[in-house]
Formats: structure tokens, sequence, C-alpha cells
């Protein structure tokens, strides 16, 4: 990624920060939705969880705390899909904006 699409996806993900607010909310925003861009074939919350956390100890944490972001997240619906649907449609806009003009 050059430098002018990683300040846009900076912008980006600070437009939707606000909109989280909390950090921890704004953090596990920031890992799904680049879990979902990433080059890894597996794309469901596990091993985006287990490649986004440092420490293998804490993988499992990792993905708990991943887990209740996407299926408890305030101000979504009691499943939790408004969060998935927020960001897998911003994986999608970044695909596009950031990768596919290269194609």
């Amino acid at each position: 990624m050059d430098a002018a699409a990683q300040r846009r996806l900076d912008a980006y993900f600070s437009d939707i920060g606000d909109i989280l607010a909390h950090p921890l909310r704004r953090g596990s925003f920031a890992t799904y939705a680049m879990g979902l861009l990433g080059a890894a074939e597996r794309k469901s919350i596990e091993p985006i969880a287990a490649r986004a956390c440092p420490d293998p100890a804490r993988v499992q944490a990792a993905h708990q705390s991943l887990q209740h972001f996407i299926s408890r997240a305030p101000g979504s619906s009691s499943s939790g899909c408004d969060t998935v649907v927020l960001a897998r449609s911003t994986a999608f806009m970044l695909y596009r904006s950031l990768w596919a003009s290269r194609s």
C-alpha cells in the first residue's frame, strides 16, 4: 500500500472511530476490517484474531474479545449483524478504492 492509500485508510478508520467512540470498539473494528482485507484465505473471526494477536497465549482472549464486538456491539441489532455488515462493506469499499484500481 502506498502512502496515499495509507492516508485514505487512516482517515476512513478515523471517521468510523468517531462513530464507534470507545477505544476498544475502535480497535476491534479495525482488527476485523483489516482481517477481512488481508491476504489470508480464512476470513472468520478465529483466524483473524489469531493473526492479529502477537502473543500466542492471548489468542483465545483476542478471539473472545473480537467475537463479543461482532455479536454484542452497542447500537447494533441483537445478533450484531449491523456491525458485521459495516465491517464487510468497509472491507469491500477499501479493497475497491485502495487496491482494485491497480489491477
